[in-house]
């Protein structure tokens, strides 16, 4: 097996597996029956385990950058049916092979089924799970149709012992099988029986070094045999490792069927798929079969592996199935603000992660936050809009999430209304009016009486605007307005009120008593008083007012004014009309019916 900068022939390489022995790969005309049989790439004759003689032997070839390029189309016109390449070694990015992506390509664009190793140098077991994690990051989206082999064989590692080196290897295996593939283990004959644990051993698919041998003598079951390091094939510069895979090809070892996800309970699940011989019938647990289950208790994917008994000796089939957290319980809202949302809810057993989805249902879009607590702080979120929220536990990654939880709909704290605006004003009411608050279930409309320096409510609506009237309404006088959003979820929530309103009832019409010219050039009109803050005295040569008019200001306190005109000796219209005044805004009441003065 190849590492990192130079070659070692003996390989005593660790490769993670996962399922007892994966043993499918899918064979070719070339393919024959295990028995004694002449390798095309050595020149030599090797004599296979009576173990497969049901199975098929496919060639293979395990290939990384030490070879650098290669061709692939050539690879598989020569006879080779399966590819092993190395993904990378130790656990820094860096260390990614070189010519990976480029040979994974290439091989399955051949039409060659493909597995990948990764070449140890983990001191401890933090540092096999940072190699776990950077062969998964590496590996990516890619799909194999053979596992993940773990290749430990350096001498600092095997001298520390047969329990560390089980360590690493389980711990590498079930990080590999929780994220969805068939883990497996490379090692050369003499180290994988002194230095793994038997148990760990039938447990993931071995690939076994063994050179210089015309027969692999392992006595356990194995997937794949490495028989030699100086293969000779076309598309390949120089020697390369050649392999056998004992298989079948309708049951690859990375293509398990996948069963019925299951719920997370603490305790090993094992259910028993059905098995199927090669006439579609039903074969009988125990009788023709035996079932082997991997990384069945946690959160993660499990695996099953059906080994052939009896008549089926040799034959393998391949399973796999979820096991997902339970759906989350007790999603509750902590506290709120205007811009933010907390959330807490119940601890769910096997998961170390929660995805919270948050759907903004005023605006329509939403987001996801992953939280490894049982609390979240939605931040950032727009007052007085509402957000229906929900949670979902995983484990490692979101590929294993269980089911959401019920929904949680709350409001952020309302904000306040703007716009906020006079639409209309008569004698007895005044319509007002603001802008949509998004968010908002209602608005609280409130008048300020500030000869009382008190607020009262007048009243809650769903619209954007209000008609204040009735005998609180009187003509000519002055009022001040709030408007405060409000929401309804489990609690009823008002915002502050907004910017204060400050407007008027238009006053009542006055009555023009007289209007006579006196005196040259002169007017002279009265009218009865009304509540206002002045009035507006127009006056034309036009009856109809419509030019050559101007407008005298008299205040409230006066019922009579003098119009200085012009000219003489002509006729003038004249009429008013009362007003009140907010601000320098002036709000009038209805005109007085015109009077005709012939002036002097």
């Amino acid at each position: 097996m190849q590492k990192a900068k130079k070659r070692f022939f003996s390989v005593t390489a660790v490769l993670l597996a996962v399922l007892v022995a994966l043993t499918a790969l899918l064979p070719t005309a070339g393919a024959a029956q295990a028995a004694t049989m002449r390798s095309k790439y050595t020149g030599k004759s090797y004599t296979h385990n009576a173990r497969f003689n049901k199975l098929e032997v496919l060639n293979g070839v395990d290939i990384s950058a030490w070879q650098e390029k290669v061709n692939w189309k050539k690879i598989k016109n020569d006879g080779i049916d399966f590819a092993i390449l190395r993904a990378g070694y130790g656990k820094n990015a860096s260390q990614e092979d070189a010519y990976f992506a480029t040979n994974f390509k290439n091989a399955t664009a051949a039409g060659l089924p493909v597995g990948i190793y990764w070449y140890s140098y983990a001191k401890s077991v933090a540092d096999v799970e940072k190699e776990a994690r950077l062969c998964l990051q590496v590996l990516g989206s890619r799909t194999l149709d053979l596992p993940v082999f773990y290749d430990l064989e350096e001498s600092s590692q095997l001298n520390k012992g047969k329990a560390f080196c089980t360590q690493l290897v389980e711990h590498f295996c079930s990080i590999i099988a929780a994220a969805g593939h068939t883990p497996g283990l490379y090692m050369s004959r003499s180290p994988l029986l002194d230095y793994i644990e038997q148990e760990t051993r039938g447990r993931y698919a071995l690939w076994v070094a063994e050179y210089g041998s015309k027969t692999c003598k392992y006595d356990g079951d194995y997937l794949m045999w490495q028989y030699a390091d100086n293969g000779k094939v076309a598309g390949v510069n120089g020697h390369t490792d050649m392999d056998f895979l004992y298989g079948n090809k309708n049951s690859l070892p990375g293509s398990a069927t996948l069963l019925k996800s299951k719920t997370y309970t603490g305790k090993a699940i094992t259910p028993a798929p059905t098995v199927t011989g090669e006439d579609g019938q039903p074969l009988k647990a125990d009788k023709d079969y035996t079932l082997t289950y991997i990384n069945n208790k946690a959160v993660g994917m499990a695996t099953i592996t059906a080994q052939g008994l009896g008549t089926y000796t040799g034959r393998r089939w391949y399973y796999r199935f979820k096991i997902l957290p339970a759906k989350v319980t007790g999603l509750t809202l902590e506290s709120r603000s205007k811009t933010r949302l907390t959330y807490i809810w119940n601890a769910t057993p096997g998961a170390n992660a929660y995805l919270v989805k948050v759907i903004n249902r005023t605006t329509g879009k939403g987001f996801d936050k992953a939280v490894s607590t049982t609390r979240v702080d939605l931040t950032d979120l727009t007052d007085t809009q509402l957000y229906e929220v929900q949670v979902a536990a995983y484990r490692g990654n979101t590929a294993y999430r269980g089911p959401y939880s019920k929904v949680n709909a709350k409001h952020a704290l309302p904000g306040t209304v703007t716009g906020l605006k006079t639409k209309k004003t008569a004698t007895g009411s005044i319509t007002l009016e603001w802008n949509k608050k998004p968010g908002a279930d209602g608005y609280v409309v409130y008048q300020y009486i500030a000869a009382k320096k008190q607020t009262k409510r007048l009243a809650t609506t769903t619209a954007r605007s209000f008609v204040f009237k009735g005998s609180g309404a009187k003509p000519g006088t002055k009022y001040y307005f709030y408007v405060a959003p409000y929401t309804v979820d489990s609690k009823t929530k008002e915002g502050a009120k907004g910017t204060q309103l400050a407007t008027t009832t238009r006053p009542t019409a006055t009555k023009c008593t007289a209007a006579k010219s006196a005196k040259k050039q002169q007017i002279t009109v009265h009218w009865n008083k009304v509540k206002c803050n002045g009035y507006a005295v127009q006056y034309s040569t036009k009856k109809n007012f419509s030019g050559d008019k101007k407008t005298l200001y008299v205040s409230s306190g006066k019922a009579t004014g003098n119009i200085k005109t012009a000219k003489g000796g002509r006729t003038y219209y004249v009429r008013l009309r009362p007003y009140t005044t907010v601000g320098n805004t002036r709000y009038y009441g209805s005109y007085t019916a015109a009077r005709a003065v012939r002036v002097k």
